[in-house]
């Protein structure tokens, strides 16, 4: 009776173990939940941006000169588990966009002074998933400029760029083929 004592409480914690760990399975965003996050680069102002919302887009379009380069990556639409708001912030100043997700990130723009929050742009993932790609931050101090890509291209162009930084990994978004 010992035996099978022990034997049904080991299958139980088993049971238990599993059951707990499915809830913290973080579940894949669909494919009609993502949306495109796009670069774009104005010369007149020296700024690099990345939009994921129409308010962006339009906004980048109607001022500042700006041109479409690309896709970096998709992102989600709505907060789903294991996704961290990927937020625009403005400096008026600098004439410079800059778009985070990661803590440290969020709190260096409210604490550099002069960055507003402007919106919420997507949602990413804050640790790497199955097909996912680091959405990765760069800094350009010569012209105060911040760029957020995740895209081949994108990574190549901030690395080939004199003078350009890599600050950190802001999160993780789908490739761009996922929401092209």
């Amino acid at each position: 009776m010992n035996i099978i004592n022990s034997f049904s409480l080991c299958k139980l914690a088993q049971i238990s173990t599993l059951g707990i760990m499915s809830l913290t399975v973080i579940t894949n965003v669909s494919a009609n939940q993502l949306i495109p996050l796009e670069s774009y680069w104005s010369k007149q102002r020296g700024d690099n941006v990345t939009c994921g919302t129409e308010k962006c887009h339009q906004a980048v379009l109607n001022t500042g000169g700006y041109r479409y380069l690309r896709v970096e990556g998709c992102a989600a639409n709505a907060q789903v588990p294991g996704t961290i708001p990927l937020v625009l912030y403005w400096h008026s100043g600098r004439k410079d966009n800059v778009t985070v997700a990661s803590s440290k990130s969020r709190a260096e723009q409210v604490n550099t002074g002069g960055y507003r929050y402007v919106r919420v742009e997507g949602y990413i993932y804050k640790q790497q998933q199955k097909g996912t790609v680091p959405l990765k931050l760069y800094w350009y101090a010569k012209r105060s400029d911040n760029a957020t890509v995740a895209s081949e291209e994108g990574i190549a162009d901030q690395e080939n760029t004199k003078g350009m930084s890599f600050i950190r990994t802001e999160g993780y978004v789908y490739p761009a083929s996922n929401c092209m």
